[in-house]
């Protein structure tokens, strides 16, 4: 049968045999199968759930599939598989505070539009992660957007995002966009997602990364053009440190019209994907770090070898100090055009197969996305 847990204050004549229970539930070793969702709707109401499977989850409140939905409360998340969902694996808003250890999603069914996504937090709400999975989710495996909304996560693996079903696009591992306040993610691995392992869009939005491996991420699948490890744009900040970066397509690590640093990190391996330039032609991409469109960002301790295209390009950015880098093994070492400035303080290209200091290169810098749909 159809059924629906909730949790609070909601509205019980929403879905016939709804069930509404407040203050503080427990709910332990448990499956829940063909079910509409998990609803926590009230202030001052707590919901645990600890092992416990949500599977085949179809339809809560007007949200089609969405696993968990946190709103005004407080959830724990122990040792809990949501599996085979619509909509969203989780959800958390309006000040909702999320706990998860050990929290896995996976697995998310054909859906329309950007259904599939493996966690949402917005207005405000907050999240805290340790050692889960999020797997073969669909749009984003975990995204973070609005002032106030908040992701802090320590061992987790984000892998094999896919494309939104209709929208034949996206992918993304982890994103935050739209003023999200703070996301941060340490020892945890980014693996095989499409577009971006990490991506970080607009002002106001800081993300910090330490300890990661971000590996394998492949280019946007609508039209298999640009691809990076990590990314920031449009006036975000992204801190990466101590992180291994590898295998990626088309940009190691990207900062456009952003801020931010790169410190203590390996950049290698990068391989090509094309883009198509403003003129039509196809171009391919395949450099280590890049920082472009008036990025103010610091590089230093970094090695960056055996990319496809450049070490380091620097596009049209002031501001650039890189210190104590390594460019070696690629087609060009460091790269500056568009009157670029530049501090290179300790840093040196070797062994690069075209030039190891090159200016005004002509190399293409592709646009990152201006927007990613993971509102409603």
């Amino acid at each position: 049968d159809i059924a629906i847990l909730a949790v609070g204050s909601g509205d019980p004549g929403a879905v016939p045999g709804q069930g509404v229970v407040a203050g503080e539930t427990h709910i332990v070793a448990s499956r829940l199968e063909a079910i509409q969702g998990v609803a926590v709707a009230a202030s001052q109401t707590i919901l645990t759930l600890d092992q416990v499977t949500a599977h085949d989850i179809r339809d809560v409140w007007g949200e089609t599939g969405v696993g968990v939905i946190a709103v005004e409360s407080s959830v724990n998340l122990v040792d809990v598989d949501i599996r085979h969902f619509e909509d969203t694996g989780v959800i958390v808003r309006a000040g909702a505070s999320v706990r998860g250890r050990r929290l896995r999603i996976v697995g998310a069914a054909e859906a329309a539009g950007i259904g599939g996504r493996g966690l949402m937090v917005e207005t405000g709400g907050s999240v805290d992660l340790v050692a889960g999975r999020i797997h073969a989710v669909r749009v984003a495996g975990v995204a973070c957007r609005d002032a106030a909304s908040s992701v802090r996560s320590v061992g987790l693996l984000v892998d094999g995002t896919m494309a939104g079903a209709n929208l034949h696009a996206f992918g993304l591992g982890v994103m935050a966009q739209e003023h999200c306040a703070e996301f941060a993610v340490v020892g945890s691995r980014l693996h095989d997602n499409r577009l971006a392992g990490l991506l970080a869009l607009g002002a106001d939005v800081l993300v910090r990364g330490a300890g990661l491996v971000v590996d394998g991420t492949r280019p946007d699948p609508a039209m298999e053009e640009f691809g990076a490890g990590a990314g920031a744009a449009y006036g975000a900040e992204m801190h990466l440190t101590q992180s291994l970066l590898v295998g990626n397509s088309g940009t190691g690590v990207v900062f456009h019209a952003a801020g931010g640093e790169l410190v203590g990190s390996v950049v290698r391996s990068t391989v090509a994907s094309v883009y198509a330039s403003a003129g039509g032609a196809k171009d391919l991409l395949a450099d280590g770090v890049v920082a472009a469109g008036s990025s103010s960002v610091q590089i230093d301790r970094v090695l960056v070898s055996a990319n496809g295209r450049a070490g380091v390009l620097v596009d049209g950015s002031a501001g650039v100090q890189l210190s104590r880098t390594v460019a070696s093994a690629g087609y060009y070492g460091i790269v500056t055009q568009k009157s670029a400035a530049v501090s290179r303080a300790g840093s040196v290209a070797y062994g690069n197969e075209g030039l190891n200091y090159a200016e005004d290169a002509g190399l293409s810098v592709p646009q990152p996305p201006s927007a990613v749909l993971f509102g409603d």
